[in-house]
């Protein structure tokens, strides 16, 4: 199971990463890079109904996203070298403890994506 934890970790780390170079080159250039993870399938830029109010809408929250999820991805891979959630939960009834286990390792990085997922969506209805 920790090997499965520490993959999914350095996934998170990766996305993460990765969002926040997007966010990067949004900052820095003003212009949005041709990715599938801020553009609707299928869509560019050029069909975009306003540009500057997409990129102001954008810009926090994916800068939002890549930190919490470099957050999560970091905390992962030290949880996995020092127990720090199995320590945290010791003394409680197994389900309680399993319930914490869970909260803080699938639970929340999962409402982070969810939370994006639907800025993305509400964006998408909006700007195109």
């Amino acid at each position: 199971m920790d090997s499965m934890n520490n993959i999914f970790s350095l996934i998170m780390l990766g996305c993460g990463i990765y969002c926040l170079y997007v966010w990067l080159r949004i900052h820095r250039t003003g212009e949005i890079p041709a990715n599938s993870i801020i553009l609707p399938k299928d869509r560019t830029m050029d069909t975009c109904l306003d540009p500057e109010q997409f990129r102001d809408y954008i810009q926090p929250r994916l800068l939002v996203f890549s930190i919490l999820i470099i957050l999560f991805g970091v905390f992962g891979l030290v949880d996995a070298q020092l127990n720090l959630v199995v320590s945290l939960a010791d003394g409680l009834s197994p389900l309680l403890r399993l319930l914490v286990i869970e909260l803080v390792n699938f639970l929340l990085p999962f409402a982070v994506v969810i939370w994006f997922g639907v800025c993305l969506y509400r964006m998408q209805k909006q700007f195109w």
